[in-house]
């Protein structure tokens, strides 16, 4: 029996699929990024891209940007708190929240706005312009279902627009896989 380019064409866009499912179910196979989510996270749509398991909390009443001002002083240097704190129902999904990351950025319109940064001897947290991401060592918790981070933004010389603080964070259970995390999303906008 001969089997045509059409056969083998179909054949092979048959067989990822099941063998993808299967490997994902495999340990070690379909790691989550407990070393810090990819720079093109927000590009890319967020935590939720990797972390699908349950739907996106948007607007999330645990997860919070403390720090914000209600107006933009050129140049100055803000302290940002992230504290993210499950909700009892969020603990329902998840046993316990054993890890945490987060991303964050800022921008004016569509344009990076400002630069965070953090202290030299903090490894919880890395930056890169005007994004900023948990660590490996930033995704241990030293207790269950409480994580905290913290980073520094400089505001912009000149701001002409509103800044938006996009943040994602992902409660996850420290299986290291893409399953059983809760994304949560929350965007502050400053200077409407």
């Amino acid at each position: 029996m001969k089997f045509g380019a059409a056969f083998f064409a179909l054949l092979a866009t048959l067989i990822p699929a099941p063998v993808m499912f299967f490997a994902a179910l495999v340990p070690g196979t379909a790691r989550a990024f407990s070393d810090g989510p990819p720079w093109t996270v927000e590009a890319d749509g967020g935590c939720i891209r990797c972390h699908f398991d349950s739907a996106a909390v948007a607007s999330s009443p645990v997860l919070r940007l403390a720090g914000i001002p209600p107006r933009i002083a050129a140049g100055k240097l803000y302290q940002l708190i992230i504290p993210l704190r499950p909700r009892p129902e969020d603990l329902n999904l998840i046993e316990e929240m054993r890890r945490a990351g987060f991303f964050l950025s800022a921008k004016s319109g569509d344009a990076p706005a400002g630069t965070f940064e953090v202290k030299a001897i903090q490894e919880s947290v890395e930056v890169q312009g005007a994004l900023a991401r948990s660590t490996k060592v930033g995704s241990a918790l030293p207790v269950p279902n409480d994580a905290r981070w913290t980073v520094f933004w400089r505001a912009p010389d000149g701001v002409s627009a509103p800044v938006t603080f996009n943040l994602w964070a992902v409660a996850a259970n420290g299986d290291d896989s893409r399953f059983g995390d809760v994304v949560h999303i929350s965007t502050n906008v400053v200077g409407e």
